[in-house]
């Protein structure tokens, strides 16, 4: 591509340097209305001049033919966003909708398509050639018909925007028509250098368009910096002014209006159309007070009303100057603003004000005094002077809305009259319509209200009425009434001020309500304190009525006070102690089926009797008594007897007088009952002390030892035997509270097998293993045997108490006896062994032989030599295990399979009686560790023993569980449903030839061995028998001992 120089190409880039920084410079103000489309304007103008600078600059024609086709960019470009940005710079944006926009870039994008493919239709240049003007190559084109027709519709575009330029520029003021007037300069030049060349009325072949682009350029950066151009638009002032709430007039210096916005045309009432080019003072004529402030005014502010009726709404009027641009008075600017809703709010301030303060003067008022009396008077007193009433009543209501307190507009009122006139207000006046339907009532005239009830006699006039309920959540507390002589006198307003101060006075009822109960309270208090320590004084039932009756009657002033208490037999009441200044006979008997106070003490309920002469079981205990109030006085369940109280009054006992007596009755029975248990105290501690002698002579004079260990392991009872069995030293009086580690230290030096038999006790029990221990052990040169017992009150331990016992010479004479019993046994055992085996034998060959007597003879012999032969071999086997000679084979035991096969071998034995053998031992049980013969052996005593002593049909049970106390000993018991073992007998159960006193009789050595079989395993065996739950024997067995690793 070839270059050409020519001096044409600075007045090109002059321009496009303007727009260019023109652009940017809009740019940063692109929130603006119209800035956008006036940044791509300026663009597209750049392209326009810099595109045509280059093709001036190219020599050969295929270049300059490019840079042709490359302006068309900027050419159509150019007179659409003209367009857009007139419609937006004028306030016609509603006009670009997308759809006109559209439109608007249909016809641009056409004639782009169409240049660029030229070269194959030739509709936009005919013909195109190079011609030499000078040195200097020039382009020339012939003209196709889409050039004609682009042409016109550019001009179209760009005529259209300076017609509402135009528009703008006339009805616009200052600064705004100057901005107009510029847009119209730079848009003309450009505009009119682009029609000269298109039309070829200039001799040379240039298009003058770019060149005038420079005037364009300065005149819109003239535009921006001298007349604010971006930063005031007509269209920003128009949405403003038309947008404004407020009313606004411009007049000129003659006072006509030359500008008004809609809201100003809404306040006059008048289309603008009517209004503009006349005499504000003919828009007023009605208003004389108005004309005055639009003539010779310079300046001012006031407020106005406009409008009639409801439609009638206040205007702050201000009327200020308008200045042209060198001072120079052009008018008035007149804004009405809308004060309507302010000056309503102004005047509700004012009226809530008045609220206020009379809310609170009423809670000044009634918060002054804080009696309940005084609350009342106050706030009737504070209401009257708020609505200027002349007297007035307010009623006080209880939850039943009945009525408690009253204040009545006349004084001097006795208390009847009082309640008759109270009770025909709340039934047929006003003040019970209020309650009834709990609103409040504003009666004009009294004379044409069915609501008003007339009283007869009233001391003052009443033509107005009006009466406002005190609510308190949804319970109506109270009943307000205001009275006046005059009708009409009471509005709307009075009725909403006192409603509005009832919350006031609610509050002010309610706390006077707790002052009041409070104060009640503490005289109630204070009176009870008094009375309580009267009768705290005294022990004697006698004295403390008396006490109490006194203290009574000066505390409350009530005119009798009595107390009647029961006799023996609890028939009649007696009279034991009266007070007050009608008191009653002392000794007087009452049968409890008589009188009030016979009733209270029957029903063991308050008894009131507002009026006694109705009472049908009244009794006279004083003429004067007209009413009478009698008070259980009550233990419980048990009724010690009666507070009874009298009046010459009828119905004058209250609610608090009611609560007042029950506090007081209880107060006397606590003391009655206080009294009763003293003195049943001292009986029982004579009792205690006389018994506690005797126990201790009998410690003292006991030929065993005794010692009461307590919990902490202290020595609480220690008698002289048993220090004198364990070789202790000193008195008992020495070793009581003193530690049981004390003496075991001592036996440590001369018996240490008994020290460690104590101690393997003591474990055993703090452990939690309650049952009763007991065992021997050797205190040279004594045997000692010794009981330990459980101690308990109820549930709650209390220690152990060990008995000692010198068993030396009884071991002795066992022993001996045992030596001869072992050398009788041993004597009979081989001749016994000889007669059962010849018998067995001879049995065998006889057998055929024998007459039945002779078989019945022979029977006996055989069964009487196999038990006596049995009874020799157990006594062997005890004889061998308290020697402790019996070997112990012991092995891993399955318990379930132990007891099953115990069951299944007395299952006939069962049978015969009819009874049930139970097995209650888990399958997942743990193995235990012992000698299994034994154990059996032992197992079939206990079932054999539960079988032979359980009647028919009943049941036997063998259960078998992990010990709750310590989980490596398994709990084996054998339980029956028979009658039981005599008590006496039970302690010496487990003992050789000890037996019962049932039908069947043993050997007396089965429990015995059992026992020792234990003793022999270090385990232990009991028994748990009652006549009602029948036998339960119990023994443990111990679980495997750990693998050492």
């Amino acid at each position: 591509m070839n270059w050409q120089y020519t001096p044409l190409v600075f007045p090109l880039l002059v321009p496009a340097a303007i727009v260019t920084w023109l652009a940017l410079y809009a740019w940063k103000r692109r929130p603006v209305v119209g800035v956008i489309p006036f940044v791509v304007l300026m663009l597209a103008v750049a392209e326009w001049s810099l595109v045509y600078a280059l093709r001036l600059s190219s020599i050969d024609l295929p270049s300059k033919l490019f840079w042709a086709k490359a302006r068309y960019l900027g050419i159509v470009t150019v007179p659409t966003v003209w367009l857009i940005f007139v419609l937006q710079y004028t306030g016609r944006e509603k006009w670009l909708t997308p759809r006109n926009i559209a439109v608007l870039t249909l016809e641009p994008l056409i004639v782009l398509l169409l240049v660029w493919t030229n070269d194959w239709h030739n509709l936009y240049w005919s013909s195109v050639s190079l011609v030499t003007s000078g040195s200097l190559s020039l382009w020339s084109a012939g003209y196709g018909i889409v050039h004609w027709i682009h042409a016109a519709y550019t001009y179209g575009l760009f005529l259209l925007g300076i017609f509402f330029l135009i528009q703008a520029f006339v009805r616009s003021s200052h600064p705004y028509r100057e901005q107009a007037g510029v847009l119209l300069i730079g848009v003309l030049t450009p505009l009119a250098a682009d029609a000269v060349s298109t039309y070829g009325l200039i001799p040379f072949p240039l298009d003058l368009a770019p060149f005038a682009f420079t005037v364009t350029g300065l005149t819109m950066a003239w535009g921006i910096f001298q007349f604010r151009l971006f930063d005031i638009v007509p269209v920003a002032r128009n949405a403003i002014i038309d947008s404004m709430s407020d009313g606004v007039l411009v007049l000129d210096t003659q006072n006509h209006v030359v500008d008004i916005n809609p809201t100003a045309e809404n306040i006059i009432g008048r289309p603008s159309a009517k209004i503009l080019g006349q005499p504000i003072v003919e828009m007023v004529a009605d208003r004389p007070d108005l004309i005055e402030h639009f003539r010779d005014v310079v300046e001012a502010r006031t407020e106005v009303s406009l409008g009639k009726g409801k439609a009638q709404r206040s205007y702050d009027l201000h009327i200020s100057p308008l200045h042209g641009r060198r001072g120079r008075f052009i008018g008035h600017l007149v804004t009405l603003y809308d004060i309507t809703e302010r000056k309503r709010v102004e005047a509700n301030m004012a009226a809530q004000k008045r609220l206020f303060e009379s809310l609170v003067a009423m809670a000044r008022a009634v918060a002054k005094q804080p009696s309940l009396e005084a609350t009342l008077q106050n706030a009737l007193n504070m209401s009257a002077t708020l609505t200027d009433a002349e007297n007035g009543s307010i009623f006080l209501l209880d939850g039943r809305e009945v009525v408690t307190h009253s204040v009545l507009a006349r004084n001097g009122v006795a208390p009847i009259r009082e309640r008759a006139i109270v009770s025909s207000v709340m039934e047929e006046g006003l003040a019970g319509w209020v309650v009834r339907h709990r609103r409040p009532a504003l009666i004009h005239d009294t004379l044409r209200d069915d609501r008003w009830l007339a009283l007869p006699d009233l001391p003052y006039k009443v033509r107005s009425a009006m009466a406002v309920p005190v609510v308190s959540g949804s319970a109506v507390l109270g009943v307000l009434t205001l009275m006046h002589s005059e009708p009409n006198h009471f509005t709307t307003n009075h009725t909403y001020l006192i409603q509005s101060a009832s919350d006031q006075i609610m509050l002010a009822l309610r706390n006077a309500q707790m002052y009041d109960g409070q104060r009640r309270l503490a005289n109630r208090q204070t009176t009870l304190y008094e009375a309580l320590r009267a009768v705290g004084e005294h022990i004697v039932p006698e004295t403390i009525a008396r006490a109490a009756v006194e203290a009574i009657a000066r505390l409350t002033n009530w005119p009798t006070v009595s107390l009647l208490l029961p006799d023996e037999t609890e028939s009649h009441l007696i009279v034991r102690a009266a007070a007050g200044t009608q008191v009653a006979t002392e000794g007087r008997r009452l049968s409890i089926d008589q009188g009030i106070s016979g009733r209270a003490f029957r029903t063991n309920q308050t008894q009131h009797a507002p009026d006694v002469s109705a009472d049908p079981d009244y009794v006279e205990s004083h003429p004067a008594h007209r009413s009478e109030l009698a008070v259980p006085l009550r233990r419980g369940e048990r009724v010690l007897g009666v507070l009874a109280i009298a009046s010459d009054l009828p119905a004058v006992f209250a609610e608090e007088d009611i609560l007042l007596a029950k506090s007081l009755a209880e107060a006397i029975a606590l003391a009655l009952d206080n009294a009763q248990l003293y003195a049943e105290t001292r009986q029982y501690a004579d009792a205690i002390a006389k018994e506690r002698s005797r126990l201790q002579a009998l410690i003292e004079s006991s030929r065993d030892g005794i010692i009461l260990i307590g919990m902490d392991q202290r020595m609480l009872v220690v008698n002289a035997p048993a220090l004198t069995l364990l070789h202790l030293a000193g008195r008992p009086e020495d070793w009581v509270n003193q530690p049981i580690q004390d003496a075991l230290d001592i036996l440590e030096r001369h018996a240490p097998y008994a020290r460690r038999a104590i101690l393997n006790e003591m474990r055993r029990t703090q452990m939690g293993d309650e049952p009763p221990g007991e065992g021997e052990f050797d205190v040279p040169p004594r045997k000692i045997h010794w009981l330990n017992l459980s101690v308990m009150t109820g549930k709650t331990p209390l220690g152990r108490l060990v008995m000692l016992s010198d068993v030396t010479k009884e071991r002795l004479l066992e022993r001996m006896r045992d030596d001869l019993t072992h050398t009788m046994v041993h004597d009979l055992r081989n001749p016994l062994t000889a007669i059962s085996g010849a018998i067995s034998l001879l049995d065998k060959r006889l057998a055929d032989t024998l007459s039945p007597s002779q078989r019945q003879l022979w029977d006996i012999a055989q069964n009487n030599t196999g038990m006596m032969l049995g009874l020799v071999n157990a006594i062997l086997d005890i004889s061998r295990l308290e020697s402790q000679q019996m070997p112990l084979e012991h092995t891993l035991i399955s318990l379930s399979d132990l007891v099953t096969d115990v069951l299944e071998t007395q299952s006939l034995l069962a049978a015969d009686k009819g009874l049930h053998l139970e097995s209650d031992v888990p399958l997942t049980l743990p193995p235990v560790w012992a000698d299994e013969g034994l154990v059996k052996r032992v197992l079939h005593n206990l079932v054999g023993n539960a079988i032979k002593f359980t009647p028919d049909g009943g049941t036997v049970r063998v259960t078998a569980q992990t010990k709750a106390s310590d989980q490596s000993r398994i709990l084996v018991s054998v339980s029956d449903t028979g009658s039981g073992i005599p008590a006496e007998i039970q302690d010496r159960l487990f003992q050789k030839f000890v037996t019962g006193q049932q039908e069947e009789r043993g050997s007396g050595l089965g429990l015995a061995f059992c026992r020792m079989v234990m003793e022999a395993h270090d385990e232990r065996i009991w028994v748990e028998s009652t006549s009602e739950n029948g036998t339960t024997f119990s023994f443990t067995l111990s679980s495997p001992p750990a693998m050492e690793p």
